[in-house]
């Protein structure tokens, strides 16, 4: 089971530590969220027909969304 918390007290920390030299729980070092934009920069490889296509697809997709029904 894993669980986040915000440990608001240094001595909170401290007990948190203890618990983790008798076992009884793991600390996990801090993770930095990253955002999407950096995660997946330059990962989609396409050639310029197969952009253009997924560009007009997306364009396609947005103007479905405006539509009144």
């Amino acid at each position: 089971m894993e669980i986040m918390i915000d440990v608001v007290d240094k001595n909170a920390m401290s007990l948190l530590n203890s618990m983790e030299k008798m076992h009884l729980i793991r600390v996990q070092p801090d993770i930095v969220p990253q955002k999407l934009s950096e995660k997946f920069a330059g990962k989609l490889r396409l050639s310029d027909a197969e952009y253009d296509d997924f560009q007009n697809y997306l364009k396609n997709s947005r103007n479905e969304w405006e539509r009144n029904f």
